[in-house]
């Protein structure tokens, strides 16, 4: 998707009317994406902004449950959140560090520039903090502490402990890679560069990335940082089980 369409989404998408419009647009056009909509079948969202683990905390979360649950994830918009409000679902946000975001989605999207990026990332954290039915999860607790993670998201829903079969890091890494395989054109060389997961090229590139957009964007990015820390605040802390 280039950078007009995010610009236009993001000027619109805190309005009613893009909720409708989005999902309206969804239905026909990419109908398995829709099917990730929160409705009033779905039992939690699991959501976050893009490269914020929300693809690990999904399959973590289906595999060790079974896949017992109809998870909304992936829209990677407010209308999400506000249909979770709407019909009464337990929502679930990832936040993680605005810098490592931007970084993860221009590995994947070269031709996306920071400040799009970081204008969506606060028009996106600010609905959800002023939407009050939103429980938040930092980014390093969905990688670093992920069963304790599923078990509160798990036990939310009346999941007992005991029916929680947490999977390996690298058996949820294993599905993200087959299905990245199996979306992507044959041939493709950026698999490392955009796979939801962390990969030796996306280590070696993110230095020189991060220089530059800490020096171009520095007004956003303080902004993005604030909002972050604002954010973080609200997440339970997995580890004092809070």
């Amino acid at each position: 998707m280039g950078v007009f369409f995010w610009t236009i989404r993001r000027k619109f998408w805190h309005l009613k009317i893009w909720h409708w419009l989005y999902l309206t647009a969804l239905r026909v056009y990419r109908p398995k994406l829709f099917l990730c909509a929160a409705s009033k079948t779905s039992d939690v969202v699991i959501e976050g902004f893009p490269r914020s683990a929300n693809t690990y905390l999904v399959h973590a979360f289906n595999i060790a449950t079974g896949k017992n649950f109809k998870v909304a994830h992936h829209l990677h918009d407010p209308c999400q959140i506000a249909n979770a409000g709407k019909y009464g679902i337990p929502c679930y946000v990832i936040i993680r560090e605005p810098l490592d975001v931007v970084i993860s989605w221009m590995l994947k999207e070269p031709k996306l520039n920071p400040e799009t990026i970081l204008s969506m990332y606060i028009s996106y954290y600010n609905f959800a903090l002023n939407s009050g039915n939103v429980s938040f999860v930092n980014y390093k607790d969905a990688t670093h502490k992920t069963s304790d993670v599923v078990k509160r998201i798990a036990e939310s829903l009346g999941f007992n402990d005991h029916e929680i079969e947490m999977p390996a890091t690298e058996e949820v890494f294993q599905v993200i890679d087959d299905i990245k395989k199996q979306r992507e054109v044959f041939g493709r060389n950026d698999f490392d560069a955009s796979v939801a997961r962390p990969s030796e090229r996306k280590e070696s590139e993110k230095n020189v990335l991060k220089e530059e957009v800490s020096l171009t964007c520095n007004c956003l990015l303080n902004e993005a940082n604030i909002l972050f820390n604002e954010v973080s605040s609200c997440a339970k802390d997995i580890g004092n089980g809070v």
